[in-house]
């Protein structure tokens, strides 16, 4: 399951005053606490929604970084592994696209 979408589910924003990330990811929590409850983070990978997030999102560059900011702080809220948050962050993408990630 990716993790995307959330701004065309809000309403439109301003960049001159975008929505806050503590309302954002309030706003989102029903939604993922039906994902982490069925889909586990196992199961989710993070979607950079780039340019959909436009669509309800401040537009431009900070409708990018707003929607980082507000998985990030998604993520934070459920107190997740840090197993858990690779999966969400990349290691679902990893697996489900077979990707051979470079190791250092």
């Amino acid at each position: 399951m990716k993790l995307s979408g959330g701004f065309s589910e809000m309403g439109k924003q301003q960049a001159e005053d975008p929505m806050p990330v503590a309302e954002i990811v309030k706003r989102m929590k029903p939604w993922i606490d039906v994902l982490i409850k069925y889909f586990t983070p196992q199961r989710i990978m993070f979607g950079s929604d780039w340019p959909v997030c436009n669509v309800g999102g401040p537009e431009g560059e900070l409708s990018w970084k707003l929607w980082r900011d507000a998985v990030a702080a998604t993520i934070e809220e459920y107190g997740l592994s840090s197993e858990e948050e690779d999966r969400i962050w990349f290691g679902t993408a990893v697996e489900a696209y077979k990707l051979d990630p470079v190791t250092r």
